[in-house]
């Protein structure tokens, strides 16, 4: 089974605008969809530990909020802020709820560090990593 797509919400910022503008939204968009991918995984796996998803659930949330300001301070237009909020929810990066049990395992299993990255918190700080990526 492969890893879902994880929408790209800010791929629209990038039609129109000038090539600094266009680089930094390329880059802007690496670091989301990498650290979409890590919590689709610590969300999807986590499903089965209610106290264990409670927690991932917080750290993205805090994440989530930090992210919308920092993007906001860099000029990302509204629209886009509100596309990547709702791409954002848990229930969004999470498999479907009728996915069968065996295909959620099957996921996991594609990645089997991820409960070693989640519990030495190794995962992308997203405010942190958008500063890096685009200064």
């Amino acid at each position: 089974m492969t890893r879902p797509h994880v929408p790209l919400a800010l791929i629209g910022i990038v039609c129109g605008l000038p090539a600094v503008a266009q680089d930094r939204a390329a880059a802007y968009g690496q670091v989301l969809d990498r650290a979409m991918t890590e919590f689709r995984v610590f969300l999807t796996c986590t499903a089965l530990e209610p106290s264990a998803q409670a927690s991932v659930r917080d750290i993205w949330k805090k994440q989530v909020t930090e992210t919308l300001a920092v993007l906001a301070n860099n000029g990302v237009s509204p629209p886009n802020l509100v596309a990547f909020t709702a791409s954002a929810l848990p229930g969004s990066l999470t498999l479907p709820p009728d996915t069968p049990f065996s295909e959620v395992i099957a996921f996991c299993a594609e990645d089997p560090d991820w409960m070693q990255r989640l519990v030495r918190l190794e995962f992308t700080r997203l405010p942190q990593a958008l500063a890096k990526a685009a200064p």
